[in-house]
């Protein structure tokens, strides 16, 4: 479970990154 909380906050920042 955290893991996977981890990979979706990574991607949210990439994803604010990229915009």
């Amino acid at each position: 479970e955290p893991e996977t909380e981890i990979c979706a906050s990574m991607l949210d920042a990439l994803n604010e990154c990229m915009q």
